[in-house]
């Protein structure tokens, strides 16, 4: 018997997008300020007041989950933007343009793929004060390869098509029919 999966990606759609309310919704759902310590309260289980209960300093534990959130999502998307925009970049001009750009490109994709990313956040943390804009930097900044791969063989493919011969032969310049043929066409891989 075959499934289609169309529950499983509705009730995984249903809780991310509860995960992401629940985050965004933060300054209103908390109970407690998630900085705030009351040695008092130190370790407490689960209750009324508590929800998930308190940590060693006595801060309320739902509430820092749900800030904690916020930040968790901050940092996946600012990183996946930086890396999805590197990406198609270098995906796109690889493609297109092909010979020393596509071979200089990938090259560094294949170093950037072999270098463990984790490895990098602990050495430029060890290295620099520890701040979110160095994580979403690492994260971002190793994350594109495969997304130009990706990018790279759709246009490789694309730019044989008769409608990139058109506009070549109509005068249309490189960077334009890269951008406004292959990658704003509606099934483009660069979006």
């Amino acid at each position: 018997m075959q499934r289609d999966g169309k529950r499983e990606i509705a009730v995984g759609l249903t809780l991310i997008v509860g995960l992401c309310l629940l985050a965004l919704f933060a300054p209103t759902l908390a109970t407690h300020d998630p900085q705030e310590t009351d040695t008092a309260r130190w370790l407490e289980s689960p209750s009324r007041e508590h929800f998930f209960g308190t940590d060693r300093l006595g801060r309320d534990i739902f509430s820092r989950v749900l800030y904690g959130g916020r930040i968790s999502l901050a940092v996946g998307m600012l990183s996946m933007l930086l890396s999805v925009g590197i990406g198609v970049l270098a995906g796109a001009a690889a493609g297109y343009y092909g010979g020393l750009v596509d071979a200089l490109l990938m090259r560094l994709a294949d170093i950037v793929l072999v270098f463990p990313s984790l490895l990098l956040v602990l050495t430029l943390v060890a290295l620099f004060e520890p701040a979110l804009w160095l994580v979403i930097l690492v994260i971002g900044g190793t994350g594109w390869p495969g997304v130009a791969r990706l990018v790279r063989s759709e246009i490789l493919r694309l730019k044989k098509s008769e409608f990139v011969a058109s506009a070549r032969m109509l005068g249309a310049g490189g960077g334009r029919i890269l951008w406004r043929h292959l990658c704003l066409m509606p099934s483009a891989p660069c979006l």
